[in-house]
């Protein structure tokens, strides 16, 4: 009776280490991206527009820091412990109130 000696994964681990390896090499050598400072006066118009988007239930498009740049659409459905929070095709979502860069209906 023979047993057939089968090493598992170990036999692939050669082949996709190289593969891996510069892959991780790539993603760690672009620099991550920095978030944006905004002034007072932009964040006086985003709150504005944030109250109104609010008020009258027009969707809104609000631009939000989250390890990187991203973008919801979607209607303000109220606002609370720091948070906005959103309603729309993709669900809910809420998104820190420090962490928005920008707003437009």
């Amino acid at each position: 009776m023979t047993q057939i000696f089968d090493r598992g994964n170990k036999k692939w681990v050669s082949i996709m280490m190289l593969e891996l390896r510069d892959r991780l090499r790539k993603v760690f050598a672009d620099p991550p991206p920095e978030r944006p400072e905004l002034d007072e006066q932009e964040i006086e118009r985003m709150n504005r527009l944030l109250m109104a988007a609010y008020q009258t239930g027009r969707p809104v498009r609000i631009r939000y820091w989250d390890d990187g740049e991203r973008e919801v659409c979607s209607r303000i459905t109220g606002f609370g412990m720091g948070q906005i929070r959103l309603s729309g095709e993709h669900g809910k979502l809420n998104i820190h109130v420090n962490d928005v860069l920008g707003v437009e209906f």
